[in-house]
């Protein structure tokens, strides 16, 4: 993670973080000088996180939609994980760690030459809701980058010490501030190219009240006919309401399964 002041982002050479000591960083505000705990190393290599922080553009109230005006500034660096993070001490002994095959294995991983340790990296699991309020479902506009402005459906990391069904209603609380009643498991989508797995619940909104939080411009609702299908942020966004919306149509909600491919991709 590379975090730069609001003002040194294209000036200052960064200070870059061992991304283990800083894993539980929270990643829905703008991070703190005191959320930076340094372990004695700084890492010399690490993906790219925070920085270049501006005002968003002002939202305009709409039908059927909340507009956010707390929202998140948009971020100059995009904060997609790749498949591989680069990784440079041991979070264990500090050491500096080797990219190679242990023993017994059959993939590069980061390894400590000091204390042995191996650094598994595993994909990560977004989880998220197709949310109706009647015949609409639920929208939110993005505040943050990646695909900042885009319309997506409420989701986001699962967390420690949570099911995917509990991070999916935290997710669509805290992006559009609607109370929901979860309900099955509606897709998961693999996102391979990006060592992630996508999850969406459906889910209904118990009442029309929204109020978008940090990470949306704004939330609203959409019959399936003003879908703005051409704005939509994800394929996995896309591919799931498609879905939805066909399924709607025959009156039958079978659980979808679909994995995406670095060559089949065009937003992930």
């Amino acid at each position: 993670l590379r975090v730069m002041s609001p003002t040194s982002c294209q000036t200052a050479p960064p200070r870059v973080w061992n991304l283990e000591i800083i894993g539980t960083l929270n990643r829905k505000r703008k991070p703190e000088a005191s959320d930076l705990q340094q372990s004695g190393q700084l890492a010399s290599d690490a993906a790219p996180g925070v920085c270049g922080w501006t005002l968003p553009p002002t939202g305009q109230p709409i039908t059927y939609s909340a507009v956010n005006e707390r929202a998140s500034p948009p971020t100059a660096c995009s904060r997609n994980p790749t498949v591989t993070a680069t990784m440079t001490f041991c979070p264990h002994c500090a050491h500096r760690l080797e990219r190679r095959i242990p023993e017994g294995d059959n993939r590069p991983r980061y390894v400590c030459p000091s204390c042995g340790a191996i650094q598994y990296e595993n994909p990560r699991i977004v989880v998220g809701t197709v949310c109706t309020w009647g015949e609409q479902i639920l929208l939110c506009r993005r505040a943050i980058e990646p695909r900042h402005g885009l319309w997506t459906l409420p989701a986001g990391f699962l967390e420690l010490d949570e099911s995917m069904s509990e991070g999916a209603i935290r997710e669509t609380t805290e992006e559009a501030g609607a109370k929901i009643e979860i309900g099955p498991l509606y897709s998961t989508i693999d996102v391979i190219h990006a060592g992630q797995v996508h999850v969406f619940y459906r889910a209904t909104m118990i009442s029309d009240a929204l109020d978008p939080g940090p990470e949306s411009l704004e939330a609203r609702l959409f019959l399936p006919a003003e879908i703005p299908w051409d704005l939509l942020a994800f394929t996995t966004v896309s591919q799931t309401l498609r879905w939805f919306v066909d399924d709607r149509t025959r009156g039958e909600f079978p659980l979808h399964c679909d994995a995406l491919r670095a060559s089949s991709r065009s937003r992930s």
